[in-house]
């Protein structure tokens, strides 16, 4: 591989992780700004145990979670990047 080619591929691992790692640190403020927890559905069987408050904290915890994994699904081809490119 050339060093262009390596340089390209390290700048491009570098901007994927960090977004992909900032998108994971900044999980609860996305979930709480875009209100994605009142979306996220519960099975019935687990509801109705759960109390409001416990039942509002599983589905937070749930999106947070959703969002989370995505971050990571994101940064992951990043990593994968800046291992070839500083090899």
């Amino acid at each position: 591989m050339s060093d262009t080619m390596k340089m390209i591929a390290g700048i491009l691992g570098i901007i994927l992780a960090a977004v992909g790692v900032g998108v994971v640190y900044l999980a609860p403020r996305i979930v709480k700004r875009k209100g994605l927890d009142q979306q996220k559905k519960v099975d019935t069987r687990i509801a109705e145990n759960l109390t409001e408050e416990e039942l509002a904290k599983y589905k937070s915890d749930g999106a947070i979670l959703d969002v989370k994994l995505k971050g990571m699904a994101l940064a992951v081809p990043g990593f994968i990047l800046i291992l070839i490119a500083f090899r």
